[in-house]
């Protein structure tokens, strides 16, 4: 039987994981594996519920991996291949935000880090780390997730490190 050639696979689950391969690689692919279980007769079992989890789990792999530049919840929706409005609504769902203010989040906390870690490093350079071009822009955001400017955060974080 056909189905047989993929271990009891529909050829949709297959395609399905090998465009979830191209799209995230390996590694990551290995690490969020948890969204997916198989039973003992060898069937994969994924529910709808699963599959929203691991296209959240990819998408912040995604945004992780892009924190270094400007990403819009556009090139996260089209990196996994489904709509923008669908992926902010599995965001809404799970925590409460949207992608785009997943993304500045993740943006600016690894900017906060960056700043902690070197009290050397200028803001602009934490700015251009983060993917933002204008260093004031990048300041009034900080200062809206943080409630201070990025200069007194990084050296408050030192003394009390």
């Amino acid at each position: 039987a056909a189905g047989d050639d993929f271990g009891g696979w529909t050829v949709e689950t297959v395609a399905n994981l090998m465009r979830l391969w191209l799209r995230v690689g390996v590694r990551t692919l290995v690490e969020n594996a948890a969204w997916y279980t198989v039973r003992p007769d060898s069937t994969p079992d994924v529910t709808l519920h699963d599959q929203q989890e691991a296209l959240r789990e990819c998408a912040l792999a995604f945004i992780r991996a892009n924190s270094d530049r400007a990403i819009r919840a556009e090139d996260v929706a089209h990196d996994l291949a489904i709509s923008t409005r669908h992926l902010n609504r599995l965001f809404r769902a799970a925590f409460s935000e949207t992608v785009s203010q997943s993304i500045t989040r993740h943006r600016l906390t690894r900017a906060r880090t960056l700043l902690a870690r070197d009290p050397r490093m200028q803001i602009k350079e934490a700015a251009a780390a983060v993917g933002y071009d204008r260093t004031a822009y990048f300041s009034y955001c900080f200062r809206r997730q943080f409630g201070a400017p990025p200069s007194q955060i990084s050296r408050t974080e030192l003394t009390h490190s």
